[in-house]
Formats: C-alpha cells, structure tokens, sequence
C-alpha cells in the first residue's frame, strides 16, 4: 500500500479547486508517526495545531480532527507516517473571508520513510528566511521558502537555513541543536521558522529527564561552527546527529547526542525503527 487518503472522513482523493487551501495556503498541517494503530505525539500537534488555526482564524471542532484521523486510521496499516492538513474550506474569490468558514480536512497514510544510522551532512543555504513574527513558529500550508531551499540543496544533503539577520533558524525540515559544554541550545523561533513538535518533547520531557540543560536563544553561523556537538530532530526521524556542515566543520563527537536519542527512543519506543 503506497497511500490512503481521507478527506473529511470520507476515503477521497480529490478536492475542490475552490479551496482556500490551494488557492492561498490558506491552512495549516501536521506530520505525525503512526505506531501501532495511534499516535504517540497527539498532543503536541494537537496543540501547535490549534495555535495555527487560532492564527490563521480557521474555526475547526476537535471531534472533526479526532473522527478524521480515526477513519483514515481505520483504513490504513498500523504503522507509518499520517499527515493531518486542515484548510479554511472552500470560499468565492478574494483573498478576505466572505462567510463563516467551512474547514477542508485531509488525513493522508504514508508508508514510513527509509531508517538510516548515518550522521547527515548539513549544507548552508543561499537562500535566507524572511523575519515574519505573524507566522512564526506554526506550520502553515506557504512552505515556499523550504521549496527553494530544497532546490539548491544537493542529493543527500540537509539543508540549513538562516534568517535574513544570519541567524541560524532550522534544517529543511527539522529542528536544529547544538552542544557547548554541558548545555544544549536551540534557536528561538519568534520572529520565523517552525516550532518542531519533536524539539517541543525534547525540551519538555527528554532533557529534563536526562537533567541536562537546555536552552532557548538566537545563534550565529559562526556558533554553530564552535559546537562540540549537533544534532537534527523531527517527528518522523527523532533525533540524528550532525557528521559536518558542508565546506566548514566535521564534527566527531556525539556522545551527548547519541544520550538524548536513547532516552528518547526508551520513552517513545517508535523511535527505534
């Protein structure tokens, strides 16, 4: 089975052209690891969900969400990768809201993505992300920034991006940490990137757990170059240690990364394959 696709609880794989979805990017969307017929981080995407709905004025019932996700689950095997997308339904033309918003929402079944043990090389983008404080740190459909980053990036590598200021922001599609000396940093995400349900879990439950420090704040390139250690994290992957960015730095310490990864994968199993 390659896919299944649900939309408002009905197997479909169609939508209406009308959308605000694909008109504008007018939604927002979730991409979860399926394990054993649930999902063990629901209630971190449910929250970062309903910060974008809120954001974006997107009105959605939760038993909508919840009946959604139950009937793509109920048609899919019990393993593998659901991404939850919830637009602001279809609408006349023009880009301001006319009448009370009717939601699209789309749950769609994945198989699981190839598992790899190898540490990624990360490749510093040309590309820069734009400052936007409005948007900053939900997931939102608009990832056109993330689509010309992915084309300047070589097979095999990740892509790391900055902001317009230098900051050091996120990979293409993970969060990123770095180690100096006993404490873990990670870049703060109020004026653009995403706010990664995997970092959320690390900040609050693993590094915790682990009594390890780990902080918030802005960092250069330059930063990240100085790192003993650097790891990559997502919801689907977990934790993955950085080998080198591109042209600039090997890193060949991972010791505290490979720490954080097994208390990881000790708490939320799914993680080991």
């Amino acid at each position: 089975m390659e896919s299944v696709t649900v939309i408002d609880g009905r197997l479909c794989s169609s939508l209406d052209v009308r959308d605000r979805g694909l008109a504008y990017g007018h939604g927002v969307f979730e991409t979860m690891r399926l394990a054993q017929g649930s999902l063990p981080l629901w209630r971190y995407h449910r929250a970062r969900l309903t910060r974008g709905l809120q954001v974006l004025r997107i009105p959605c019932d939760e038993s909508r969400l919840e009946s959604s996700i139950q009937a793509l689950i109920s048609q899919c095997p019990a393993e593998g990768v659901l991404k939850l997308t919830v637009t602001a339904g279809v609408s006349g033309r023009g880009y301001a809201v006319s009448q009370p918003l009717n939601p699209t929402i789309i749950a769609q079944w994945a198989p699981n993505p190839p598992t790899s043990v190898v540490s990624v090389r990360l490749q510093v983008c040309g590309h820069r992300l734009p400052i936007n404080p409005a948007l900053a740190g939900i997931k939102h459909l608009n990832r056109l920034d993330q689509v010309i980053a992915a084309a300047e990036t070589a097979a095999g590598n990740q892509a790391l991006l900055l902001d317009t200021g230098g900051r050091v922001i996120e990979a293409l599609s993970h969060n990123i940490f770095v180690c100096h000396g006993a404490q873990w940093v990670t870049p703060d995400m109020s004026k653009c990137g995403v706010e990664g349900v995997m970092r959320e879990l690390l900040l609050a439950e693993i590094f915790p757990k682990a009594g390890i420090k780990a902080v918030i704040s802005s960092f250069t390139l330059d930063e990240l170059l100085a790192a003993e250690e650097v790891f990559i994290c997502n919801s689907i992957q977990g934790v993955q240690s950085v080998a080198e960015v591109i042209g600039k730095k090997q890193y060949s310490e991972h010791s505290q990364t490979h720490r954080v990864s097994e208390i990881l994968r000790e708490k939320y199993p799914c993680f080991n394959a």
